[in-house]
């Protein structure tokens, strides 16, 4: 039996053809847009999805969890199709489908939790190799984050069976050199979006709807640095490789995370090893203050729902804002073994010509309830690349299928991307676009280039084969987009595909829009987030 410790990474990164050395996996699926997978999750289901693949999971356990919104129709649907998928490739699973619904009361904790408990008994009761550390005496169990798992070793003895060509496709990357930057909207408008042009070579598969993948970095890693007293030069071992202590924390680590209740599991425990229960602890709020009650305050916040939304989710508390704001440290271990990695991140994109491609970014700045300005980790990323900065990109397939030659796009705020790079991409197409936007003169993107000079003609603006109907939420009618395209629509909606670009409640909405207008579901496509 080998023994080794595992911990969760994002499948895009998953070599499947190791299949094979496995004898048990774990997937965690969020449904994104209208039952659609995540783009981490779409080269894996591209491939499983094949008719003419093996039986690659047989006499492997498996389990699944979903996380969704049961406020939409299709409630967790992308783990529904990965677990059935699973078992009709031989995947024998360890428990039923998780069920996770971020509306419940506890959000999906409230099915997390005793799903895991009774995952790890069902593991426990199949493997005799596997053994579970419990975090906390009072709680089940410390289950996501505890991460010391056992496991063996399983080869298979059949390797014959299995045709590795169907799973050699790489994940290519592509240098790219920023070569313009422009706002798209006024310098004073506090929802500012920003246009950035890429020179990518030998670019190649381009169609619209496809992703740019970028992976940013941590803009504040030297003052988490600094914050934890760690030395930025020291070499340390990282997945079997030596890596400086400034790569983790710059371009692995995302140090910006907003924690996730469990993980104050392990959180309580670090502190208490680090600071024990009887030592005096100087804090801002009381100079005698006992650790002890730090460390019980962290332990209540991770039983405590209602605490925790209040402190953390409410806020959109990062972790490095809560080691500040209660005048704490942890160690470098910690952090190698339960920060989450940066993930990244996936922006609908335009092929301008030649060799240039285009992104439209929303700007993510803000204040809560915590007085210091928040960024959001990739678009304050992409604004502080400079002209000429080279980085390297991922590009991911597109999940539209165009067929026809009339469209019907449907999109909010930066979804305009995806009707801009059909209409670019195809010739003698007609388009009808609805796009929902809050003011005429500062968020109207890209009007310019759609319409040149054109005039607004009350809600309508034409320009050879496009129409645009604009919903303008703040001004004029004060509406949103699906209810001036239930005011103003008046065609033949069989004759058109429709897409949805832009934000994910945009499928709910037409959903139920439709139903209202044609007393039936209408078939649509979905590029939303």
């Amino acid at each position: 039996m080998n023994e080794r410790t595992f911990e969760p990474f994002s499948i895009n990164n998953f070599d499947i053809t190791k299949i094979i050395y496995l004898k048990l996996f774990i997937i965690v699926v969020p449904t994104y847009g209208d039952g659609d997978h995540s783009f981490e999750l779409f080269k894996f289901w591209k491939i499983i999805s094949m008719e003419e693949i093996p039986k690659i999971f047989k006499n492997k356990y498996f389990a699944v969890f979903g996380i969704g919104d049961s406020s939409y129709e299709k409630f967790n649907y992308s783990s529904k199709k990965i677990y059935n998928r699973i078992i009709s490739l031989g995947g024998i699973p360890l428990i039923r489908r998780g069920n996770g619904d971020i509306g419940a009361d506890d959000g999906y904790n409230s099915e997390l939790k005793n799903w895991m408990f009774e995952l790890m008994n069902n593991i426990c009761n199949i493997f005799t190799c596997f053994s579970f550390s419990y975090g906390l005496d009072e709680t089940k169990v410390d289950c996501l984050l505890n991460l010391n798992r056992v496991f063996k070793d399983f080869q298979c003895k059949n390797l014959n069976e299995i045709n590795f060509d169907l799973f050699l496709e790489t994940n290519t990357k592509y240098k790219s050199k920023v070569i313009h930057k422009e706002y798209l909207t006024p310098s004073d408008y506090d929802k500012e979006v920003l246009e950035i042009i890429f020179e990518i070579n030998e670019c190649t598969g381009y169609k619209p709807g496809c992703c740019l993948e970028i992976k940013p970095t941590n803009y504040n890693y030297l003052d988490f640095i600094k914050y934890n007293n760690f030395n930025g030069n020291e070499m340390i071992e990282y997945k079997n490789t030596k890596i400086s202590v400034f790569k983790l924390l710059r371009e692995i680590k995302d140090i910006n995370f907003v924690p996730q209740q469990l993980f104050f599991y392990s959180f309580y425990t670090e502190i208490k090893e680090i600071y024990g229960d009887n030592k005096l602890f100087e804090s801002k709020y009381n100079k005698n203050l006992e650790c002890k009650e730090i460390i019980e305050r962290i332990k209540i916040i991770s039983q405590d729902y209602d605490l925790y939304h209040d402190y953390v989710l409410k806020p959109k508390r990062t972790f490095f804002e809560i080691l500040i704001d209660l005048e704490l440290k942890v160690s470098l271990n910690f952090v190698k073994v339960y920060f989450p990695e940066i993930l990244n991140r996936y922006f609908t994109f335009e092929h301008k010509k030649e060799n240039k491609y285009s992104i439209a970014v929303s700007l993510i700045e803000y204040k809560s309830i915590i007085r210091t300005k928040r960024y959001g980790l990739c678009s304050k990323y992409l604004k502080d690349l400079s002209i000429n900065s080279e980085i390297f990109i991922g590009i991911t397939e597109s999940n539209l299928h165009l067929n026809g030659n009339k469209f019907l796009v449907i999109c909010t705020g930066t979804g305009i991307v995806v009707a801009k790079s059909i209409l670019n991409y195809f010739k003698n197409l007609e388009m009808i676009i609805f796009y929902g936007f809050r003011f005429l003169e500062k968020d109207f993107l890209f009007r310019k280039e759609l319409f040149e000079n054109n005039e607004l003609n009350e809600k309508w603006i034409k320009n050879k084969n496009l129409k645009m109907c604009v919903a303008l939420s703040r001004e004029m009618d004060r509406k949103y987009v699906h209810k001036i395209f239930e005011e103003e629509w008046n065609g033949n909606i069989e004759e058109y595909s429709v897409i949805l670009a832009g934000n994910t409640s945009l499928n709910k909405e037409m959903r139920k829009t439709f139903l209202k207008m044609f007393n039936k579901n209408i078939d649509f496509q979905s590029e939303t987030w």
